[in-house]
């Protein structure tokens, strides 16, 4: 099993990085990125990124506007066949984050993050999908199989399981997309403040990485059992 990419997303409602002061604060935490200041005339919707930054391997690109931050991490051959890594290097570059939008505010939205495997074993990817997902008579052959199952947990978090095939040059691959969030309880009950939003986001590494270490074979074989602690 391979990890493909580690996606996380904050919600806030508003950093206001028209202040010169607050995006200092930023490029001076989270200085392993280099940031571009994108020149955006106020007012302006809050959701368009008003830095965008990367490391300087590429492998790590950071979007922030005034109302969200996204992380994407996409992991080469040299570690993606290492969940524990990934995990480890994904959750200290999402401390940093968090740590910095402190000294900004303590006002939060929700938070997620998201995980894309790749399971290399399948033989035939669209069989398997087609049987599992989609048991569909066609007398074409199907070129795209997507499933998505949704739960949620603790009345607060949704875990969203996606299948889906990915289509490479080589070959077809069966990929599985696991997005873990509270957002939920941000559309039933509204928004958190510090402590909250850092107690949600380590429940959701904890949620992930028992997947990872239990169950991620089982989510293939379209078993689904989060147990409520």
């Amino acid at each position: 099993m391979l990890v493909s990419n580690i996606k996380f997303t904050i919600s806030i409602p508003n950093l206001n990085l028209s202040n010169k002061d607050n995006r200092r604060i930023v490029e001076d935490r989270l200085n392993e990125y280099s940031f571009n200041i994108l020149a955006i005339p106020e007012p302006a919707p809050l959701e368009i990124p008003r830095m965008i930054g990367q490391t300087q391997n590429g492998h790590s690109q950071i979007h922030i506007a005034n109302n969200n931050i996204i992380l994407i991490i996409n992991f080469d051959d040299n570690f993606n066949s290492d969940i524990e890594k990934c995990f480890e290097y994904s959750f200290y570059k999402i401390n940093n984050i968090i740590e910095t939008i402190k000294e900004l505010t303590d006002d939060f939205n929700y938070s997620g993050i998201v995980i894309q495997y790749i399971d290399e074993e399948i033989e035939d990817t669209m069989d398997f999908l087609q049987k599992h997902f989609a048991p569909i008579r066609c007398k074409q052959s199907l070129c795209t199989v997507s499933n998505t199952f949704a739960v949620i947990s603790k009345d607060k978090y949704y875990i969203n399981i996606s299948h889906s095939n990915i289509n490479t040059p080589k070959q077809i691959l069966l990929g599985i997309v696991i997005d873990i969030n509270n957002r939920y309880y941000f559309n039933t009950k509204g928004s958190s403040n510090f402590d909250n939003i850092i107690s949600d986001i380590e429940h959701i590494k904890k949620i992930h990485l028992d997947i990872a270490k239990n169950k991620l074979k089982n989510l293939f074989n379209q078993e689904l059992d989060f147990d409520e602690e």
